[in-house]
């Protein structure tokens, strides 16, 4: 049986309860700095969703604005941009269209259209709109377009109608 000297065990214990503080401490870290990570993914993915559902509003907003398309059809120009009223002060969006072409039906589209009196002519006006969304202190936005055609007499200036 050996015998060990106790001077030569003296601190051997505080030498290996410091590196397995050390490797405790280092871990600690590392799951700080990841839950850090994932809190700031998270936040993005929030302000990305709100900037996005925004721009689909104001993108809704703007083709179902009839009368406001109806001007753009009128000047065959672009629109104006037309801001959009948002709950949330730090959120802007805004909406515009642009009148691309006037068709008319042909085939059975036209065959099923009650022409009315007069003799008037239904014709389909396409349209571009186009809407942007971006949030405050955030540099987040979205752009968004989608080409829609709506329906009127060709000559009536004055109205055209969704198209059901």
């Amino acid at each position: 049986m050996q015998n060990t000297s106790p001077q030569k065990q003296e601190g051997a214990i505080l030498v290996i309860s410091l590196i397995l503080l050390m490797i405790v401490t280092l871990v600690a870290m590392s799951t700080i700095n990841t839950t850090q990570l994932e809190e700031k993914m998270a936040s993005n993915l929030q302000v990305s969703n709100q900037v996005f559902q925004a721009a689909e509003a104001a993108l809704e907003e703007g083709v179902d604005a009839g009368a406001y398309l109806n001007v753009v059809r009128i000047s065959g120009a672009a629109g104006a941009t037309i801001a959009v009223t948002n709950n949330d002060a730090r959120i802007s969006s805004d909406y515009s269209a642009s009148f691309k072409e006037m068709s008319i039906p042909v085939g059975d589209d036209a065959a099923s259209i009650d022409l009315g009196a007069g003799g008037a002519t239904v014709s389909y006006y396409n349209f571009d709109v186009a809407a942007t969304a971006s949030i405050a202190n955030t540099g987040a936005s979205a752009s968004h377009v989608q080409g829609i055609y709506m329906r009127g007499l060709s000559d009536d200036s004055t109205s055209v109608h969704k198209v059901p």
